[in-house]
């Protein structure tokens, strides 16, 4: 593949999400949030954030996104004492979820993951240190 067609195919893989459910392609909106992809067919609530680190999902799968969010990142904001930055929080992560730290990202996890990643922290909590 010549670096002009890559460039191309790179360009179209990072602008374009495909609904998981139907195979379709995604439309592309702008909000005052950001820019968001949502699945066109109706009843469908698979949708994404634009960005590397996330992936189009369900409802269910975004709740789950969402709930991890708000339980891990007090532990490493403004001094939450579990951690002493962001990048050693996901580096937690990572390891407590037996993935690579480039996968430790929340909005790139399925349902399962966030599942896994959601009782990971909680235990954490519990436990209150990361030993």
């Amino acid at each position: 593949m010549g670096r002009a067609l890559a460039e191309v195919f790179l360009f179209k893989q990072e602008t374009m999400k495909i609904c998981p459910v139907h195979k379709t392609q995604m439309m592309h909106y702008g909000t005052k949030y950001g820019s968001r992809w949502d699945c066109e067919i109706e009843g469908c609530d698979v949708k994404c954030w634009a960005g590397q680190y996330t992936t189009p999902a369900d409802g269910e799968t975004r709740k789950l996104r969402s709930q991890c969010h708000v339980l891990f990142d007090p532990l490493w904001e403004k001094g939450g004492g579990h951690f002493p930055s962001r990048n050693d929080a996901y580096r937690w992560l990572a390891k407590a979820m037996q993935i690579e730290r480039a996968e430790a990202h929340f909005g790139m996890f399925n349902e399962e993951q966030a599942r896994r990643a959601k009782q990971k922290i909680e235990e954490l909590i519990r436990r209150g240190t990361t030993t």
